[in-house]
């Protein structure tokens, strides 16, 4: 999950993260979903959107129906585009899409903050009809990176599993959501209200160019929302805050040869780094039983040119994540930011360190929003039990029992 919840958030759009998959999964070499969850996935949404925009329709015999190997063979297609981001275009897997819209009868439209990072906005039914359900999906994925067992844009399926990068994050809830639309078209069904669906490009990346776009600009606003994220279908409406930190130390560029006296930017930056592992270690007594603590690591270094010579520019990535129960903001983090850099300067006054950042805040949404009992109800129905929280500590409050 990342920053993307913020932006249905400030858009005061009650929303809900809620998909197939296991969010631990995301990220790794031989990334993977079970076929059942997209099964079982697809089945729930249908529910959901039925008992928002269908309520006369007969769920279970909806559900018995609808064909949920076609989201299998939805999710092959999508995982076989090599969407990674960085370096970000979208625009082949877009095609996909759109042909897909298409092909199943589904009217789209197109926007686009920068050329290569379009989005898609679907819908069916009449807005005017009845309330507004929204489905939200990124097409972008991290690089595959080494270390698979299996090639990861093949979509290879083994033993129940299907394997690949985005076959978790988040492609099999895309597919879900997307089959649920495709049967309502085939089977004609009256909606009383519309169903809408984003597929966005840039989640990995910050989601400036995706749903922040998208809900800045006033182009989706529904009633409600799911986020098809991996969360092995249990709800999430928090979001730790965020903040990622671009940190530059400059040097002297000269031959090796002459180099005392020299400030290099690499030996710099390793002064740097044990400056946040020690701020790391500060919060280390923190830690939320359901949530965990302050998260902060430097993922990616990059300086110097050549072997022989002095280098003249370092430059770190820092992540760091933090619940909202830590009680810190992120001008607080930055604070101790500052602060840390500053005894760094006073014992190496030849440093020059600067860093630029980007950062959001903590927050939740209420726990008894419409969707939530919706999701609730659908669970009950379809599993027999209600829907699990993801984070439970954090994401209620023993006084807020009532949402669950």
């Amino acid at each position: 999950m990342s920053d993307v919840y913020h932006f249905w958030t400030k858009g005061q759009i009650p929303s809900v993260y809620f998909g197939p998959g296991k969010i631990e999964l995301a990220h790794v070499s031989d990334e993977y979903i079970d076929l059942h969850e997209i099964h079982d996935a697809t089945r729930i949404y249908l529910d959901i959107a039925l008992r928002i925009l269908a309520p006369d329709v007969d769920r279970a015999a909806a559900r018995a129906e609808i064909d949920v190997e076609a989201a299998v063979r939805l999710t092959r297609d999508l995982v076989r585009f090599p969407s990674e981001n960085p370096p970000g275009d979208q625009r082949e897997i877009m095609a996909f899409f759109k042909s897909w819209f298409e092909r199943h009868g589904i009217p789209y439209a197109e926007y686009a903050k920068v050329e290569h990072l379009p989005c898609l906005v679907a819908e069916i039914g009449d807005p005017e009809a009845g309330p507004t359900l929204h489905f939200n999906g990124h097409s972008d994925v991290v690089p595959a990176g080494d270390g698979w067992t299996y090639d990861p844009y093949a979509a290879d399926i083994v033993d129940g599993k299907m394997y690949g990068r985005g076959t978790c994050d988040m492609k099999a809830g895309i597919a879900s959501f997307l089959t649920v639309a495709a049967y309502l078209v085939e089977k004609k069904i009256p909606l009383r209200g519309r169903l809408q669906m984003s597929i966005v490009p840039d989640e990995e990346t910050g989601g400036d160019f995706g749903s922040g776009f998208l809900v800045g600009e006033g182009i989706i606003k529904p009633d409600f929302a799911i986020i098809a994220e991996p969360s092995s279908m249990r709800m999430s409406i928090t979001e730790n805050a965020l903040l990622w930190l671009t940190v530059r130390t400059e040097g002297d560029r000269v031959h090796t040869i002459n180099s005392v006296g020299a400030v290099n930017a690499v030996e710099d930056m390793a002064d740097v780094i044990q400056g946040f592992k020690a701020l790391r270690r500060e919060f280390a007594g923190f830690r939320h039983p359901s949530l965990g603590g302050v998260v902060m690591t430097v993922n990616v270094v990059n300086g110097g040119i050549k072997t022989n010579i002095v280098p003249d520019e370092c430059v770190a990535h820092v992540d760091c994540r933090f619940p909202a129960a830590s009680g810190l903001t992120i001008a607080d983090m930055l604070a101790k930011v500052d602060a840390m850099l500053d005894r760094i300067r006073a014992e190496n006054p030849t440093i020059r360190v600067s860093y630029t950042y980007h950062g959001k805040d903590a927050f939740r949404q209420p726990p008894d929003t419409d969707i939530v009992r919706f999701i609730n109800e659908s669970m009950l129905e379809v599993t027999g039990k209600p829907a699990a929280w993801l984070r439970t500590d954090l994401e209620l409050d023993r006084s807020d029992a009532k949402g669950r």
